[in-house]
């Protein structure tokens, strides 16, 4: 490149994948000799900085990275369609890593394990509530499989984002979260 490459994170920063992308961001500038610059655009669980990258002109200076959700989820879940097809709109480049999500509980709540998340609320349907980073987000969808699977029913409180959610944990607004590791 002769200019500066551009890497859409669709996070808040901090999160996981746009502390992923900073650190690709720092070699790829080393390697190319130009500046490679993260742009954090969050919100809509990856669809507003995805649209950006989709919008942007085809010329290789515009990077996106992407989540399962913003890839696969979104074009299922969405109302009346997504704004992206990702088959017809974007070009994989490469794999940047897998992320671990966890359960996190506040301290002093009703339950400390897995095991007393499901019984508990299995036990109380819809009484205890859980934090995602929106409706049809990764952490949103995790909680819909513990509850197929094992019939815990939580109520979904949606946040803008995971860090939002991890707030609202702290702070006691919620006693339950999901959160990506690397974003903790």
């Amino acid at each position: 490149p002769n200019q500066a490459v551009r890497i859409v994170v669709p996070f808040v920063p901090g999160s996981f994948t746009d502390v992923s992308a900073r650190l690709l961001a720092q070699e790829l500038t080393e390697q190319l000799g130009q500046p490679v610059v993260v742009e954090n655009r969050g919100g809509a669980g990856g669809t507003a900085g995805t649209l950006s990258v989709v919008r942007a002109a085809p010329d290789g200076y515009t990077l996106g990275t992407l989540s399962p959700n913003s890839m696969v989820t979104r074009r299922v879940l969405a109302k009346g369609g997504s704004p992206i097809d990702v088959l017809k709109d974007m070009t994989p480049v490469t794999a940047m890593g897998d992320a671990v999500m966890l359960v996190f509980v506040q301290p002093g709540g009703p339950v400390k394990s897995m095991r007393e998340l499901i019984d508990y609320a299995k036990a109380n349907p819809d009484k205890l509530s859980y934090g995602s980073s929106g409706f049809g987000s990764i952490h949103h969808l995790a909680q819909e499989q513990v509850a197929m699977i094992t019939g815990a029913q939580l109520l979904h409180i949606p946040y803008k984002t995971g860090t939002d959610s991890v707030a609202a944990l702290v702070s006691g607004q919620i006693p339950v979260t999901y959160a990506i590791l690397g974003s903790i």
